[in-house]
C-alpha cells in the first residue's frame, strides 16, 4: 500500500512541474500581446504626426485646375504647390507661351488680364513691382504705359531674362523675400503665382512691406470650385468626373481674408469665362503645353463643334497697407 505522503508529493511535483511549464508560455504571450499593441499604438501616432507636420504626404489627389493659366487634365495630380515640378516647368517658356496664348485669345467672358491692366492705369504707380512676371509680357506693357520704374521679380531665372529683354529691371528672387527696403513702391501685382506657395501669407506680408502707405497689391487667383471645369474634361476625354483637388493655398475662396490680414481695404472681381476652343489642333497643342499633359495632345479626340472649357478666376485690389 502506497504511503499517503508520497501521493501528495507525487501530486505536488506534477502540479508544479505543469506551473513551471506552462506560465513562461503564457507570460511570454501575455507580453507579446501588449508590445504588439503598443507598437501599433506608437506607429499610429509616429504617422499621425508625420502627417500633420507634411514629413508624409497624403494620397494624391487629381486636379483640373490651371497654374498662371493651366489646367491638369482628369487623372492627373496636382502640381501647383510642388516645388520641383513649378521650377521645371518655368525654366523654359515655349509652353507657357501656348496656354498664355490660349487664354489671351480665345477667352469669352470676363478678362481678368483686363481688369488687372485697368486696375493698374488706375494707380497710376511711379514705381511698379511685378512678382511672377512669368513671360514679361506685363512688365513690358507696364514699361510702355506707365511714367515710372518697373521691376520685375521671378524665381526663375530664364524669367528673369526675359522680363530684362522687355526692358525692365529683372531680379531673382523668392516673392517671401523681396530684396527691397520698406516702402520702395507704390503698385505691385501678382498674377497667379500666390498659390504657387504654401504660405501665402509670408508673400502678402511682404509685399505690403515694399509698398508705400497708400499702395495697392492687384493679385489674380483662381476658384477651388472645379466642377463644371472637371466635367468638361471627363467628357471630353470619355471618363468619369474625377473628385474636386485640394483647396488651393491662395483662391478665390480665401483670397480675401488673406489679403484683409495686411490691407485695410481689399475689392474683389470675380470672372466667370470659359476657353472656347474652335479646332482640335489649337485644343492638342494647348493639352500638350500642360505639364501633366504633355503626352495626352494625341488622345484628343476629333470636335463636333467648339470644345468649352470653363475657368473662374478672381482679381483682388488691396489697398493702404495695414
Amino acid at each position: 500500500m502506497q504511503n499517503p505522503l508520497e501521493s501528495e508529493e507525487v501530486a505536488f511535483r506534477f502540479v508544479l512541474g505543469a506551473i513551471v511549464y506552462f506560465v513562461p508560455i503564457v507570460v511570454a504571450a501575455w507580453i507579446a500581446t501588449w508590445l504588439g499593441v503598443i507598437v501599433f499604438v506608437g506607429m499610429s501616432v509616429l504617422a499621425f504626426v508625420a502627417l500633420r507636420r507634411g514629413t508624409v504626404s497624403p494620397p494624391a489627389v487629381v486636379s483640373t485646375e490651371r497654374a498662371a493659366v493651366d489646367d491638369t487634365p482628369p487623372g492627373m495630380t496636382t502640381w501647383l504647390d510642388d516645388p520641383a515640378a513649378v521650377a521645371e516647368e518655368y525654366a523654359s517658356e515655349d509652353a507657357l507661351r501656348q496656354r498664355v496664348l490660349a487664354h489671351r485669345e480665345l477667352v469669352v467672358g470676363p478678362d481678368d488680364e483686363e481688369i488687372v491692366r485697368e486696375r493698374i492705369l488706375e494707380a497710376r504707380p511711379r514705381r511698379f513691382l511685378e512678382v511672377g512676371s512669368g513671360l514679361g509680357d506685363l512688365c513690358g506693357w507696364a514699361r510702355s504705359h506707365l511714367d515710372g520704374d518697373v521691376v520685375a521679380v521671378d524665381s526663375s531665372q530664364r524669367m528673369v531674362e526675359l522680363a530684362r529683354e522687355a526692358g525692365v529691371t529683372g531680379v531673382l528672387a523668392d516673392m517671401r523675400a523681396l530684396p527691397f527696403p520698406d516702402g520702395s513702391f507704390d503698385c505691385a501685382v501678382a498674377n497667379f503665382v500666390l498659390y504657387h506657395v504654401a504660405d501665402p501669407e509670408t508673400a502678402i506680408a511682404e509685399l505690403a512691406r515694399v509698398l508705400e502707405p497708400g499702395g495697392s497689391l492687384i493679385a489674380s487667383t483662381l476658384s477651388d470650385d472645379t466642377s463644371e471645369r472637371r466635367l468638361a474634361w471627363a467628357r471630353l476625354f470619355d471618363e468619369e468626373p474625377q473628385p474636386p483637388p485640394p483647396p488651393l493655398s491662395f483662391s478665390r475662396e480665401n483670397g480675401r481674408q488673406l489679403l484683409l490680414e495686411r490691407f485695410h481695404h481689399v475689392e474683389q472681381r470675380d470672372c466667370d469665362a470659359e476657353l472656347v476652343f474652335p479646332t482640335r489642333d489649337r485644343l492638342a497643342r494647348y493639352v500638350a503645353s500642360i505639364p501633366p499633359m504633355s503626352d495626352l495632345g494625341s488622345r484628343v479626340p476629333d470636335l463636333v463643334g467648339p470644345f468649352h472649357l470653363p475657368q473662374k478666376t478672381t482679381v483682388f485690389h488691396a489697398r493702404t497697407p495695414r
